[in-house]
């Protein structure tokens, strides 16, 4: 991601802090700011970069850029780049002994003041765009370097040693290096380089390596030149490279006298130093906030970038961390901590503000940030982990933010299965439901309304206490079934198409069957959907009608159910070759008991749910219950295993399995301590199966639950 900082400076009142000390020479320039530089003793020429927000106060082309010592002393500058947007990238000469430095600028009107410097050491790098063009020699690549435009970014750096473009994409690209080379021992020196696409190398205008035309970088392969004698002192020195696609490099090597090949060493180009920022200060002003923001990382997530930023308040003051931050991120997101991390979910501009404030006193600060490719991380390989965005999301203000990136946390949070999340960015969702895509919204809804109802779940299994310490439930007195079924209902009137309308309506009718247990609501929506959408040739016409046979199993009308399922084989959205397929069947089923053994009870649900969607009969036989009877015990959801095992033996009394699952109930009463019951269970295998080979076993569980029940 690129930074832009577009800083503007909003005082709401004025406050109390300490301006930075130093010169101002320049009273037509608003803006200041004071590096530090270790001090050095003399030598070789040293070059210092800084980068920082120019506030959009800065002249076109830096022409208002001053640079002068705390003595007012002019000092050797150069504007490598502005931009993306208004981040200024400096670099200048760093004096013998001397420690601070201070640039200055504001001025749009202001004029050139300094001549042109080209840095004392390092490498000028520029990038700019392949605008095509052959490189077979090095007039070809010369010609085609002139006309590459536009420019996409500069920098001062140590070596040629690249393998990425550091300033943009890193395919159609032409790299320039310019500086001077610096001789300490004279003799013989044989330079060569090596790059994918075309690369040359010149020192003091004469080229000395050169690799042409199209191709990559080969292994342990040098382009080298004859051995050019060079005498001690300063050489100017140039790499040209283009980029066309593949995998980049950009290698400038040498073999000095008497030694072995290596990449020209840093210290050959002289030392490059990073200045730190000491202060900022706006004349007239009683403080001037400043800001970093950081690409820090990111994930990608369906299909999509989530970028990960860092912001910091950067404003050196003694008293600025006594400040009650606010910070704004431009997406409708906030936080109030001090140096926050914020996640993008789109590539685009934000404006984000920073607002620090005390005893009714506050100052806030701007700046835009640009998200975009984020060319300055392509060497970073590891992507952030999805939990980790979880954890920063979730605090949003989701009843801010734009209806696509609520729909972007929700992915988030259902992947995760982050269920008290889902509730408050779906409640959210639901309540601005005219301003989402059908699509969007028709997702977020189903999910709301599923949470809704697991809540009251939760809520209902959840033991009573009494809580003192003044927090606030934000759903006490709601009641969940209606405002799940209320929310439904309202998206199936939104909805345009049968298709979308057809899935609420059948969402609805299951919150019904399955939740709030009202078996005749359910029938009557499962019976109007199959009425209204008959004609949409879509599953949930072929689910109602399953749901319809379920109906009928749990209240024991067997043949209405067997029916109902053989009518659901009958829908469109069933015409698949396999729904005769005694094999297909088989092989679900052996698969669900392998994972059940295996311990992987999602994969197993899921091969459940395609087997009884498939073959919705074998609910009737009861294969598929057992199993879920299982699973749900493996759970420990002992209250669904009791369920299932039920809904088997009501559905289907006279089934061959129906012994078994008797017998199972009795043995998850006794597990749960439910004599009387497990009893109960095994009496009614005696006496409705007297010719099953499990009443004997019934007889001994019944016995030793008697003697439990006495203990």
């Amino acid at each position: 991601m690129r930074v832009v900082l577009l800083i503007s400076l909003l005082l709401a009142a004025p406050v109390c802090l300490a301006a930075d000390d130093g010169p101002w020479p320049f009273p037509e320039l608003g803006h200041r700011r004071h590096f530090v530089v270790e001090p050095h003793k003399g030598g070789a020429g040293r070059t210092a970069v800084v980068s920082f927000g120019t506030g959009g106060v800065m002249a076109p082309e830096g022409r208002d850029v001053r640079v002068v010592t705390a003595a007012g002393q002019g000092v050797p500058f150069r504007v490598l780049h502005i931009g993306p947007g208004s981040v200024c990238r400096l670099a200048f000469n760093v004096m013998p002994q001397v420690r601070d430095y201070y640039v200055f600028y504001g001025s749009k009107a202001a004029k050139p003041d300094a001549p042109a410097w080209a840095p004392d050491a390092g490498l000028l790098l520029e990038t700019r765009r392949f605008n095509g063009g052959s490189f077979r020699n090095f007039n070809e690549l010369r010609k085609v370097i002139g006309q590459s435009r536009p420019r996409l970014g500069a920098d001062i750096v140590e070596q040629v040693f690249h393998g990425h473009n550091p300033f943009g994409p890193s395919d159609n690209y032409v790299s320039i290096y310019r500086g001077a080379i610096r001789i300490d021992k004279g003799g013989e020196y044989t330079f060569a380089t090596t790059s994918d696409d075309a690369s040359a190398m010149l020192v003091d205008g004469k080229v000395v390596a050169g690799k042409y035309g199209r191709g990559g970088a080969p292994r342990n392969a040098r382009f080298m030149g004859k051995p050019l004698r060079l005498t001690p002192g300063r050489h100017d020195f140039v790499y040209y490279h283009v980029e066309v696609d593949g995998a980049q490099a950009a290698v400038a090597a040498w073999k000095p006298p008497g030694g072995k090949w290596a990449v020209i060493p840093s210290r050959a180009f002289g030392p490059v130093l990073q200045a730190k920022s000491a202060g900022y200060a706006v004349r007239g002003r009683a403080v001037a906030p400043d800001i970093r923001a950081t690409n820090s990382g990111e994930v990608i997530f369906r299909g999509k970038r989530m970028t990960r930023f860092s912001f910091r308040n950067a404003t050196l003051h003694p008293d600025v961390f006594q400040f009650k931050p606010h910070w704004d991120f431009g997406d409708g997101a906030s936080s109030e901590t001090v140096n926050p991390e914020h996640i993008y979910f789109e590539f685009g501009e934000y404006d984000v503000a920073l607002t620090l404030s005390r005893a009714g006193k506050s100052y806030e600060v701007r700046y835009r940030v640009v998200v975009d490719e984020g060319w300055e991380r392509q060497t970073v390989r590891n992507s952030d982990n999805l939990r980790q965005y979880h954890g920063i999301i979730k605090r949003y203000q989701f009843g801010k933010m734009k209806i696509p990136h609520i729909d972007r946390a929700m992915d988030v949070f259902e992947e995760l299965g982050a269920h008290e999340e889902i509730l408050e960015a779906g409640g959210v969702m639901a309540a601005r439901k005219e301003e989402a895509s059908d699509p969007i919204y028709l997702r977020h809804c189903l999910l709301y309304a599923e949470h809704l109802c697991r809540e009251k779940e939760l809520r209902d299994k959840r033991p009573k206490q009494k809580t003192d310490d003044g927090s606030r439930d934000e759903y006490a007195g709601l009641d969940f079934f209606s405002t799940a079924v209320g929310a439904l209902t309202d998206a199936e009137n939104r909805l345009q198409k049968p298709e979308h309308k057809v899935k609420t309506a059948l969402k609805r009718g299951d919150v019904f069957f399955y939740y709030v247990r009202d078996l005749e609501k359910a029938r009557a929506e499962y019976e109007r959907i199959l009425k209204i959408y008959r004609s949409a040739e879509v599953a949930e016409v072929r689910t109602a009608q399953i749901r319809l046979g379920d109906y009928f199993r749990k209240k024991g009308q067997t043949a209405d159910a067997r029916k109902a399922y053989e009518k659901a084989n009958e829908a469109p959205a069933y015409d698949r070759d396999y729904k005769k397929d005694a094999a297909r069947q088989g092989a679900l089923h052996e698969s669900a008991e392998n994972y059940l053994r295996r311990g992987e009870l999602d994969a197993a649900r899921r091969q459940l749910n395609t087997w009884e969607w498939e073959h919705p009969e074998v609910k009737l036989e009861g294969r598929s219950s057992l199993l879920r009877a299982e699973l749900a015990a493996k759970e420990e959801n002992y209250n669904e295993a009791l369920a299932q095992l039920q809904e088997l033996v009501t559905g289907n009394k006279g089934g061959a399995l129906a012994p078994e699952a008797l017998l199972r109930i009795a043995k998850l009463h006794i597990k749960l301590g439910n004599y009387r019951r497990a009893i109960a269970a095994c009496e009614r295998l005696a006496a409705d199966y007297a010719d099953s080979s499990l009443k004997e076993d019934a007889g001994r569980l019944s016995a030793e639950c008697e003697e439990k029940s006495k203990e």
